[in-house]
């Protein structure tokens, strides 16, 4: 069996999970990936060694299109635009220069096209930021240096002090143990200034989220740490609370966000590599998870 298919399973699970969000349940449910969920396989497109995706309107045509992250051969960003059935293009290939570990999208200079933030592995913490110029090309537009030697860099946008532009929130994985969360603030032409750093525990790897987790329309974190989930409360200003935690599965690897159960408020799903399943932690609306 190919090794990578646990994991392919799990996203896939996660993904019905997103799609069956009115089942009206508010406790935490395990999910097991299903051996044949009747869904029909297109036939494989190639990325070269992905290591993250995500998934956007990067050429705006209203269809989605799809963007990977390469750890190797330098690091890259891939770019296949959509057809609107199911079709992807050739792709489009932006060199990094640094291996990628994570990726997100959001229109940081306010042009009305989709730009791309890339967090980078194995060297000094270093995160780039990347302009869309509406056909699915991009360029460099700043590096930061939020500091420190890390493994990893994952990455998430959003406006997190109220000013209507991106800001970026940072999870540092540090090679001497220590973990952090890290806040650079957008001025809205694509370029950022750093904003805070606290400590996170240092089982915090594996990704992270922002979401409104506690109906105050300020954005909050939810990020994977060790095997629960994490969550720090945002106060509007880019300020953020210490983490509290809720129990998921056996070694998380994926995260995402959204309102499972039909009941208006956001939830918590993990992929968990280590007991092929996944977890959903459902929201009160206070910021609780459970």
């Amino acid at each position: 069996m190919n090794q990578l298919f646990p994991r392919a399973a799990l996203w896939l699970a996660l993904s019905l999970v997103v799609l069956s969000s009115t089942s009206g349940h508010s406790q935490s449910q395990v999910v097991t990936p299903c051996p044949n969920p009747g869904l029909t396989a297109s036939p494989p497109i190639n990325f070269t060694s992905p290591t993250t995706a995500v998934v956007d309107d990067f050429n705006n045509d209203g269809k989605p299109d799809v963007a990977t992250g390469s750890a190797f051969g330098g690091g890259s960003i891939q770019v296949r635009l959509g057809d609107g059935a199911g079709g992807l293009s050739s792709v489009t290939s932006t060199n990094t220069g640094r291996p990628i570990m994570s990726i997100a999208s959001a229109d940081f200079n306010g042009d009305g096209k989709k730009d791309q933030v890339v967090g980078h592995s194995f060297s000094s913490a270093v995160v780039t930021v990347y302009l869309g110029n509406g056909a699915g090309g991009f360029s460099l537009s700043q590096t930061l240096f939020p500091g420190g030697f890390t493994t990893d860099v994952f990455v998430a946008a959003g406006d997190v002090n109220g000013d209507s532009k991106q800001d970026l929130v940072l999870q540092l994985v540090f090679s001497f143990g220590l973990h952090q969360l890290n806040v650079q603030l957008g001025d809205g032409t694509g370029h950022f200034t750093f904003n805070l750093s606290a400590a996170l525990p240092n089982t915090s790897h594996g990704g992270l989220k922002l979401t409104d987790l506690n109906s105050d329309s300020k954005l909050d974190v939810a990020m994977i740490s060790g095997n629960t989930v994490s969550t720090l409360l945002g106060d509007g200003s880019g300020q953020f609370s210490a983490p509290q935690s809720f129990a998921a599965g056996s070694a998380p690897i994926s995260i995402v966000v959204g309102d499972f159960n039909g009941d208006s408020k956001k939830d918590v799903a993990v992929a968990n590599n280590g007991s092929n399943d996944a977890s959903i932690l459902f929201g009160d609306g206070a910021g609780n998870l459970g």
